[in-house]
């Protein structure tokens, strides 16, 4: 029965993954680098569960993508902070972050091999980092007393990242520590399902975002040239 239920709930995530990009086609909003990174993000990650799903993938095959995914997991999320933060420490902390940590992960393939127990210690770094920056973006949103109305779209996208990265973390402590890196059998079903639903629980909460008129950007309006009596007026004050 479990196993069952795994199977419904990561095809349903599966294909629940595409749809943020579904929504930035049918708004055509593709030309919006910003939120258009936003659903890459999911794209991407459908794209890499799906593969393990496909018999022609071979488990070698599989393993170098999940290795190049997870590689490129937690700069690509930063570039996503430094495209659409508004908070200038954030976006100066995430341009020196990818760079060093793509560095810091060649070093260790480099060293260790590039598979992906190598990583998994830089892996948990990275979900706390990702964690940290995602928490100072919304404590930032939450000091404003007044916001855009993008920033009211967006938030919703930061949240779903908040809430999976947290879930991540969660997956990672329980496989990594508690039970001590080990392969377990039977708690294994347990954690794909809790990662699937927390995804499908992320994507719901970013489709509040996708959805909302509000992450258009709004045209600048150009001040209107003033009429010949006002200019008149003016001339003589």
């Amino acid at each position: 029965m479990k196993l069952q239920f795994l199977h419904i709930v990561s095809w349903i995530a599966l294909v629940a993954y595409h749809i943020p990009m579904i929504f930035v086609i049918l708004k055509k909003l593709w030309k919006d680098t910003p939120i258009l990174m936003f659903a890459l993000y999911w794209s991407v990650g459908g794209i890499t569960n799906l593969a393990g799903n496909l018999d022609f993938i071979s488990a070698g095959a599989y393993r170098s993508i999940t290795v190049v995914h997870n590689m490129l997991d937690v700069p690509f999320v930063l570039f996503i902070f430094m495209l659409n933060t508004n908070v200038p420490k954030i976006r100066s902390m995430s341009r020196v972050m990818i760079p060093f940590y793509l560095f810091v992960e060649i070093i260790i393939g480099f060293i260790s091999g590039f598979k992906p127990e190598s990583f998994n210690y830089m892996n948990g770094v990275g979900v706390l980092f990702i964690i940290a920056v995602t928490v100072m973006e919304v404590i930032e949103y939450f000091k404003k007393m007044s916001h855009t109305d993008r920033e009211k779209a967006t938030i919703f996208l930061f949240f779903a990242l908040l809430f999976e990265y947290m879930s991540y973390l969660f997956v990672y402590l329980v496989a990594k520590y508690w039970k001590n890196d080990e392969p377990d059998p039977e708690s294994e079903p347990d954690e794909m399902i809790i990662y699937y639903v927390s995804t499908l629980l992320g994507i719901i909460i970013a489709c509040f975002g996708f959805m909302s008129d509000n992450l258009r950007k709004k045209a600048i309006k150009a001040p209107s040239a003033p009429r010949p009596h006002e200019v008149l007026i003016s001339i003589i004050d």
